[in-house]
């Protein structure tokens, strides 16, 4: 007695200034026990009152006898009880047609329609449906227990957090499925399922929505329109007495996912079953870890003899005709922009030298290219070669054995590849192509005689017509003056705002907001340029802000705010440049790309996304003037594409694209003077470059007249670029490339109409660079390119045993041992 006492003190406590729905559901328990207990009944009358919930409240006012309500202190109290209108009860029969309609969707896909109508029919009656003054539905069990309680509780039945939160947290993101367990009595699967919607290009995860409770089904299919998850696939329901065994079934039977790793509880209608979702979860991962770990040893146990100069005689006789074609795997991501249509021609290009190819890519827009799935495709296919964009081996270790040689292409300057931890992870058998050569090998440690420097390609055939491109091609419903085909449709605000929303360092906070203005001001005095020396820009801003930026914040602030905030700045600018000057003049433009509709200034440009394809050729070909403009060199894929379908660019100015003649003409000063000088100054340069090389130095952000360090590792690298691999940038590789460049607003206006006015030039122009591009970035010529050079590079490798490479694979999964994510994407 003297528990139940103590209970019943903290009980009022809790009514009067504790949790009010605790209170509520404890006391409605508390008074069907204690029917005599007055002060607890008043009490919770009273709080029933102020939620609106008069009807209840009258129900629990009538344990009151006669003559207690007509006392004077309780009088006016029951006077409310009395109101016929707006006393919180809502009538079932109202939600009759959406019930029906839900169920409906139901019947054609699941067996367990019939057993919760069945249910509801038995059950519904006994169920009060209440509906708060602030628009919280409850519901009453007159029958639970034989007592009477609230089901699933009492309370406020929503998420924590807004969709618009959610949607901030989860954007540009590929997520592994979501685990809602129970119903409860909110719509949580519709806000986790438009929250989720296509968090990047497309990806949507899978979500699992548990509930035991029949009843519960039923009641919230009165409530809520659930035909568009019902239908969709995405959306796996494990509903009835056996739920879990079905979660746990689905689960294993669910190839192409990670297990789950997001579990959202709902208010249980059968407490009995609380933590058995997290049982699940925890053995299925075990069991996906487990599965990993068996799969490995088998492949390397494949690959234990295959020590470079066994790949070197299997390349050279592949390459010979004499051995069996080359067996090469791809792994890449629907989830990009680029990437994976770089990897498909990539790979019909390498078919085309006789390899066989196979592609490693999500099936849908829910899946996932999990390690299980990828050392399965290396047990059947048994590659010679694994081919990865912008990902090494460490980057994948949970999917990688020892013995197979990776090729790293490098297209974008990531923070998980210009990281001197990835180049010192680089093994014998682990090789790189693409951009940045001088930078990873020089500063993060990248194997200099294992890296093949090379630009993009582009695959000229898909988007052109049989007999190339003529004016012919052009197609209306892409004909227009201008065209710019790019994403990143945010505003630099919009997107500052959601990256500020997710720190919660105070201090990287204040950061993030300095560095915003700082950009933004570059934007608006125009000397904005994607080649801005981000890494020198954060720790100036950051020693302001009286903040002392490590590297590795560095890093990652460059690469998921600065950067992308300098591109949505550089292209948001080009594109209110060209829609004044369309206003004003009275021309066509379209914006092709994600999200432009929504913009609030641009959107009645929008004109949709387009397919990697004919489309896209036609599009480039239909614009009289595409544009290009952001953190990107004019070597990009947009511009490649667009030249090699026979469209017209012009391009904002960049400064890594003018830079090679200031570099040639520091190289050649270097070698006049026997590469013994240590420092150079503008005013060392010959006259007609001093001024080039000042303006360069400032669209670096860096200041013109400091002299510039000749170390021996600088010497080495221009060097290495002038002389060895003789790159070519584009103002050397296009003779016209100034005259199509522009870095202002009555710049990039007088080009534009001195080209509408002389198509003759313009079409000289694009066909001239089209022949360049066509010569120098046919994908089919750098695939052979590369087989031939990794042959040489296998021939010329020293004879290392497995060890060595096993050495660098087991530190790697030390380190990454609890790493699952797919592969990450970059647009």
């Amino acid at each position: 007695m003297g528990g139940q006492a103590i209970n019943r003190e903290h009980l009022l406590q809790m009514g009067q200034v504790g949790d009010v729905f605790q209170f509520v559901n404890l006391a409605t328990t508390m008074i069907a026990l204690h029917p005599d207990d007055s002060d607890l009944r008043i009490l919770l009358v009273r709080r029933l009152i102020e939620f609106g919930l008069f009807h209840r409240a009258s129900k629990v006012a009538e344990g009151f006898p006669l003559s207690t309500q007509r006392e004077a202190g309780f009088s006016d109290l029951f006077s409310k009880l009395n109101l016929t209108r707006n006393n919180g009860l809502a009538d079932w029969s109202l939600f009759t047609a959406r019930y029906e309609a839900n169920l409906a969707v139901i019947r054609r896909q699941y067996e367990w329609a019939d057993a919760v109508d069945e249910m509801r029919q038995r059950l519904i009656h006994d169920l009060e449906l209440h509906k708060t003054h602030t628009g919280h539905w409850q519901v009453f069990d007159r029958a639970f227990d034989q007592i009477g309680a609230w089901r699933p509780s009492f309370g406020i039945h929503c998420s924590k957090e807004s969709l618009d939160e959610l949607r901030v947290k989860v954007e540009n993101q590929i997520l592994p499925p979501i685990v809602i367990d129970g119903v409860g009595l909110a719509d949580t699967l519709s806000l986790y399922y438009e929250a989720t919607e296509k968090t990047l290009n497309g990806a949507s995860p899978i979500l699992y929505q548990i509930e035991t409770d029949l009843l519960a089904v039923a009641v919230i299919l009165h409530l809520y329109d659930w035909r568009q998850v019902i239908s969709d696939e995405r959306v796996i329901f494990c509903i009835g007495p056996r739920a879990y065994e079905q979660f746990e079934r689905k689960i294993e039977e669910r190839r192409w996912t990670m297990p789950p790793k997001s579990l959202i509880s709902s208010f249980p209608w059968n407490p009995q079953f609380a933590g058995r979702t997290n049982a699940i979860l925890d053995k299925a991962d075990t069991q996906f870890q487990t599965k990993c770990m068996k799969l490995r040893p088998k492949l390397e146990h494949i690959y234990a003899d295959r020590d470079p100069a066994y790949w070197r005689d299997r390349f050279a006789s592949a390459l010979s005709g004499k051995g069996k074609p080359l067996r090469i795997l791809s792994i890449t991501s629907r989830f990009t922009t680029v990437l994976q249509y770089s990897t498909r021609d990539a790979l019909r290009a390498l078919s085309s030298s006789g390899c066989e190819t196979r592609l490693l890519i999500e099936p849908d827009d829910h899946s996932y290219v999990t390690p299980d799935i990828t050392l399965e495709t290396i047990r059947e296919f048994e590659p010679d070669l694994i081919l990865m964009i912008d990902h090494t081996r460490q980057s994948q270790i949970d999917s990688m054995i020892s013995n197979i040689p990776v090729v790293t292409w490098v297209q974008d300057r990531l923070h998980w590849l210009f990281n001197e931890t990835t180049g010192r992870s680089m093994g014998p058998l682990d090789f790189c192509m693409g951009i940045g050569a001088e930078e990873l090998i020089e500063q993060f440690a990248y194997p200099a005689d294992r890296f093949m420097p090379c630009q993009m390609a582009t695959n000229f055939n898909l988007l052109t017509t049989k007999n190339g491109p003529t004016e012919n091609n052009r197609d209306n419903d892409y004909d227009c003056d201008v065209a710019f085909a790019t994403h990143a449709s945010e505003t630099p605000s919009e997107f500052y705002q959601q990256y500020r929303r997710l720190l919660s360092n105070q201090s990287l906070r204040k950061l993030t907001g300095a560095l915003y203005d700082e950009i933004r001001a570059k934007s608006e005095r125009c000397v904005l340029n994607g080649a801005l020396y981000f890494d020198h820009i954060v720790r100036l801003i950051g020693r302001s802000c009286g903040y002392e930026v490590d590297s590795k914040t560095r890093s990652r602030l460059i690469a998921e705010f600065v950067k992308p905030l300098t591109e949505r700045f550089l292209r948001h600018q080009t594109i209110e440049w060209a829609v004044n000057w369309a206003n004003r003049n009275g021309r066509r433009l379209h914006l092709y790309g994600d999200g432009w509709e929504h913009h609030p200034v641009f959107g009645k440009f929008a004109r949709g996304t387009i397919e990697h394809g004919p489309d896209l050729g036609r599009a480039f070909r239909s614009a009289t003037i595409n544009l290009h403009a952001g953190c990107n060199t004019a070597f990009h894929q947009r511009v490649l594409d667009g030249l090699a379908a026979g469209g017209f660019f012009l391009i904002r100015r960049h400064a890594y694209d003018i830079g090679h003649r200031v570099s040639q003409a520091i190289y050649n000063y270097v070698r006049k003077n026997n590469f013994k000088l240590h420092t150079i100054s503008w005013n060392d340069l010959p006259p007609s470059l001093r001024d080039e090389f000042i303006e360069l130095q400032k669209m670096k952000g860096i200041d013109p007249f400091a002299p510039v360090e000749l170390t021996k590792k600088r010497i080495t690298n221009l060097r290495t670029r002038h002389e060895i691999q003789n790159a070519m940038l584009p103002s050397g590789l296009w003779p016209e490339f100034d005259e199509i460049t522009f870095g202002s607003e009555s710049e990039l206006c007088d080009r534009l109409d001195y080209y509408l006015c002389h198509p003759e030039t313009r079409k000289a122009v694009a066909t001239s660079m089209r022949k360049q591009v066509i010569a120098t970035f046919d994908y089919e010529g750098l695939m052979s390119r590369l087989l031939v050079w990794l042959t040489d590079k296998l021939g010329n490798s020293p004879i290392s045993t497995n060890s060595a490479q096993s050495a660098v694979i087991d530190r790697q999964k030390k380190a990454m041992l609890s790493c699952t994510t797919p592969i990450k994407t970059h647009c």
